[in-house]
């Protein structure tokens, strides 16, 4: 039950940074187009692939594979 409240906490975090991000973007670029949206989705893709570089087998590091067994 815990790893779903630590999910749903993370996803809640994440929803929050990205709503942000767009819109201060948007602010200062304008909305005709949806520049907000673009960057987020690319630093989004940025992220998950650095994270995944370093966590395969022959990477540098390496996460848990049991990462929802907190017992």
């Amino acid at each position: 039950m815990f790893s779903y409240i630590l999910v749903m906490l993370g996803g809640a975090l994440g929803t929050g940074a990205r709503f942000w991000m767009s819109g201060f973007i948007a602010e200062r670029a304008g909305e005709f187009f949806p520049l907000g949206t673009l960057v987020v989705n690319v630093s989004g893709s940025f992220v998950v692939g650095f994270f995944a570089a370093f966590t395969v087998r022959k990477g540098r590091f390496l996460c848990r594979r049991d990462f929802g067994n907190f017992s």
